[in-house]
């Protein structure tokens, strides 16, 4: 008997430490937004407070992070929209589906203002030069287009994966373009000449997404063997830090006490990381279905997450 109440003592304490941490890490949800009649695949913020999303029902929406409405609905593409990115200064809008389109829209007013037939497969990912003028695109065809902005017209492709390319990101200082895919390869091009400079394996993983710090302190890879991994920027070395069960999408906070790392997988949930690794910070969990991409606002204080179970969310980001 005395057995029993010691086991029933110990399972008490656990469930009480469980429950504490889980209550302690938890997030606060800020708001849901509905629209879509499909999955979302991916979201954007602009910097000028507003947020994008799209996905499999073909369409782009512009949300107003004030009220939390729908202040525009972009009708144009033909299939699904699987790829966003606003420019730096918040003034155009690039959206690209799954029929190789990609296409141009003034915020503002939801005008389309801007077509590219970058593929004739679909694209996958898009990524924008800091300073605004050089839009990448990748996907299925296993090639990363560059296209001019302001004249709108295409620059030249990069050919050098072999399978669908998922991640993109420009340099801080814009000279260098990084790629990486279903492949496992991670190549970092001179985009001005079609050079390939450098090469990194990811493992044979696939690598669902790709981020550069804009405190130049490493390259960020989602992938789907090994969660997260980085390497030191610009020599491509490895740091040795890996996160596990977290690597379709990601987003970098600096701003704060220390680097986090915020991670989405298909358990459904948001997860923030110290850089040190261990488990995580914070938890948000209300997504009913996988958590496809996940984004950071500008000020880095809000978190948005979109899911296969078609809605938005945003999450306040906690403080330390």
């Amino acid at each position: 008997m005395t057995h029993l109440r010691v086991a029933a003592v110990a399972l008490t304490v656990v469930v009480v430490l469980v429950a504490g941490w889980w209550f302690a890490t938890r997030g606060e949800e800020l708001a849901t937004l509905r629209g879509h009649t499909g999955v979302v695949r991916a979201i954007d913020f602009s910097s000028t407070g507003l947020l994008a999303s799209c996905g499999d029902d073909g369409t782009v929406r512009l949300w107003d992070l004030s009220n939390k409405k729908t202040v525009h609905v972009l009708d144009g593409h033909s299939g699904k929209v699987r790829a966003l990115q606003f420019s730096p200064k918040g003034d155009w809008l690039a959206s690209a589906g799954s029929h190789g389109d990609v296409r141009l829209w003034d915020p503002s007013t939801g005008r389309q203002i801007g077509t590219w037939d970058a593929s004739r497969k679909g694209i996958e990912r898009l990524a924008v030069s800091r300073d605004g003028t050089v839009l990448a695109a990748g996907g299925v065809d296993k090639l990363v287009h560059l296209w001019s902005v302001p004249d709108r017209k295409p620059l030249r492709h990069l050919a050098g994966h072999a399978k669908h390319v998922h991640g993109l990101v420009f340099s801080p200082d814009g000279k260098r373009l990084v790629s990486a895919g279903e492949d496992g390869s991670i190549i970092v091009w001179d985009w001005k000449d079609g050079r390939q400079l450098k090469t990194v394996s990811a493992g044979n993983h696939h690598v669902h997404n790709l981020l550069l710090a804009d405190d130049g302190e490493g390259l960020i890879a989602c992938t789907a063997g090994t969660g997260i991994q980085v390497w030191n920027w610009p020599a491509l070395t490895s740091n040795g830090l890996s996160f596990q069960g977290c690597g379709l999408a990601l987003a970098l906070d600096t701003t704060r006490s220390g680097r986090k790392y915020v991670t989405v997988h298909e358990d459904r949930v948001v997860k923030v990381w110290d850089a040190g690794g261990g488990i995580p910070k914070k938890v948000y969990s209300g997504h009913r279905d996988i958590v496809l991409d996940v984004k950071l606002s500008p000020d880095q204080t809000m978190i948005a997450s979109c899911s296969v179970d078609g809605t938005v969310k945003l999450w306040t980001m906690l403080p330390d």
